[in-house]
């Protein structure tokens, strides 16, 4: 969405998110890794009773191969809430949660700005697969209405694609 210099807008907006808000975000892409690595878990525990104890070893494998998941629930433990940083300037919007690095993403990207769950919490859906939630009462109208513009716009790009 080409928006024109005048009415680009620019603001910033810095909140917190608690654990089960970072669990509802978070967990979800881990799901698949958690299903497999339960069942890989119950395989590795019939091996070692029944064929010999060194299969007990298969227990390092998803500790490997998992270490995103498993940092993310230790860090869930140490820190109760999170920091996050949300920045429009220009055509890009910056987001950073925590200590991780900021990410950048394109505005025009921006695909669906809505409430899911709880009334407090605006959510902002990127094409990338970003979910970004948001406080409702941190935004006013118009720079709510300045993500829901690229949304609004996302959306008849995709009606006018569709023969």
């Amino acid at each position: 969405m080409a928006v024109p210099a005048q009415q680009k807008m620019t603001f910033r907006v810095e909140y917190h998110l608690d654990r089960r808000q970072l669990l509802r975000l978070e967990l979800m892409p881990w799901l698949p890794a958690i299903a497999g690595t339960l069942g890989f878990g119950l395989g590795a525990v019939y091996l070692s009773t029944t064929v010999s104890p060194i299969f007990a070893l298969l227990f390092l494998l998803p500790l490997v191969m998992y270490r995103g998941l498993f940092r993310f629930l230790i860090e869930l433990v140490i820190f109760p809430r999170r920091p996050v940083r949300l920045e429009i300037s220009g055509d890009v919007l910056r987001w950073q949660m925590g200590r991780s690095p900021p990410r950048e993403l394109p505005l025009t990207g921006i695909i669906q700005v809505c409430r899911t769950g709880d009334p407090q919490w605006w959510t902002i859906l990127h094409r990338d697969g970003t979910v970004i939630p948001l406080q409702a009462d941190l935004l006013s109208e118009s720079e709510l209405g300045y993500l829901k513009g690229f949304a609004l716009e996302a959306a008849r790009q995709r009606r006018m694609a569709v023969p």
